[in-house]
């Protein structure tokens, strides 16, 4: 199967009128990538299609992140990382984005997909330190 190379503006559009209410209105849509240099390339969370979404009236910026493939067994990851996000909030001081849904039904589109609030900047880079438990 070929992988997702994108998702469209419209389908986000009816993604956020779905998770916060028929009348939330675009008003951006930026996708994330990571690059070395010139070349873009496709590494850690950016592995999976990521947007970062601006919503009329809404101070939050949001994430909507997709599998780039299309297989099932790609899906139970989003509800396994929903289920860790809400462990790690609930047990430790780390903080963590606020998940708004996960939709792994492939009704809406044709892949699972994660909703969930933009946390700016690289401060979870000191989770990989490897002095650090």
């Amino acid at each position: 199967m070929a992988e997702i190379t994108c998702i469209s503006e419209s389908d986000i559009g009816r993604i956020s009128s779905i998770v916060f209410g028929s009348s939330s209105e675009l008003n951006s849509v930026v996708e994330i990538r990571q690059s070395q240099g010139e070349n873009p390339r496709i590494i850690g969370c950016n592995w999976n299609l990521s947007y970062i979404v601006s919503l009329a009236g809404h101070d939050q910026k949001y994430v909507f992140r997709f599998n780039r493939q299309r297989y099932d067994r790609d899906d139970a990851a989003l509800l396994t990382e929903q289920e860790h996000n809400a462990l790690i909030a609930s047990r430790t001081p780390i903080p963590v984005p606020r998940i708004h849904h996960v939709d792994v039904s492939r009704t809406v589109v044709e892949t699972g997909f994660i909703v969930m609030d933009f946390m700016p900047g690289d401060s979870w880079r000191f989770l990989l330190h490897p002095q650090n438990k």
